[in-house]
């Protein structure tokens, strides 16, 4: 038996598309107002710098409204 190229790909979704209500934050003081989502293929050694700059940042502007 042989294989299509197509056969190899998921199905197209058909259905309407619906974003669920937004869970609340850690804190459980209200909800995710900033979700960022970052490629770390091949940086093992650069994450928890990241994090450390990133958290800086977003400490100022969104304390415990960030994921």
């Amino acid at each position: 038996m042989t294989e299509s190229k197509t056969d190899r790909f998921l199905p197209v979704p058909t259905d309407v598309f619906q974003i669920p209500t937004l869970a609340p934050n850690i804190s459980g003081k209200g909800q995710v107002k900033f979700s960022l989502v970052l490629p770390t293929y091949n940086e093992s050694e650069n994450i928890a710098q990241i994090v450390v700059i990133l958290a800086q940042l977003l400490d100022d502007t969104l304390l415990g409204e960030y994921e």
